[in-house]
């Protein structure tokens, strides 16, 4: 039976969560590292970035098994820069998804630490899976590099912290944002459709 958006939504955002709390146990480190890292990769969300690529995927393919391990680098990603972004430093929130935010639960040393390890290990994630060719895992870790690096989404922290109590144009807006959240969507996208062996038209 076809499932209605809601639910298709819903039954992904299940699996991701599943996979990426298991992801996140079975990791042999310490303690205090792990419970912070799962503490704000539990804290709940959308995971509009995960189920945007395995969409895109099943627009091609049907075995979602094989997007599933980007899809979660993705989202520890995504869930790094809400870390650091709620920083003493960056946008100092006391919360976030209505809980404290990582910092505040933890230390602050911790929370950048959890932010690290989350980056970090997305590209491990990705480099171990054992659905990916070789050069599918060149391909997924350089396009997530650019799109989460100093040309996508940390610079367009920058310019969102450069642009806090200025008067920008509309034009200067959407660049930030086209960086800050616009570039890991894109890649959302991309990957979804090149691990579906979309054509280049596609």
């Amino acid at each position: 039976m076809q499932r209605s958006l809601s639910e298709y939504i819903e039954y992904h955002k299940i699996q991701i969560n599943h996979m990426l709390r298991d992801i996140l146990r079975d990791l042999d480190i310490p303690q205090r590292l792990k419970d912070s890292m799962l503490y704000s990769v539990e804290a709940g969300g959308k995971r509009l970035r995960p189920i945007l690529m395995i969409a895109s995927y099943e627009a091609y393919q049907e075995d979602v098994e094989k997007v599933y391990h980007t899809a979660c680098a993705l989202e520890m990603i995504h869930t790094y820069s809400l870390i650091h972004d709620d920083l003493p430093a960056m946008d100092d929130d006391d919360f976030r998804r209505g809980k404290p935010t990582n910092h505040k639960m933890f230390d602050e040393a911790t929370a950048i630490l959890a932010g690290d390890a989350l980056l970090t290990y997305s590209f491990e994630i990705i480099a171990n899976d054992p659905h990916l060719t070789d050069m599918q895992k060149v391909i997924l870790i350089k396009e997530l590099s650019k799109a989460s690096g100093p040309s996508g989404m940390v610079a367009g922290q920058l310019l969102d912290m450069e642009a806090e109590n200025k008067s920008i144009s509309l034009q200067a807006l959407e660049h930030i944002h086209q960086l800050k959240t616009g570039a890991l969507i894109s890649f959302a996208v991309f990957a979804g459709a090149y691990l579906g062996q979309a054509t280049a038209e596609q």
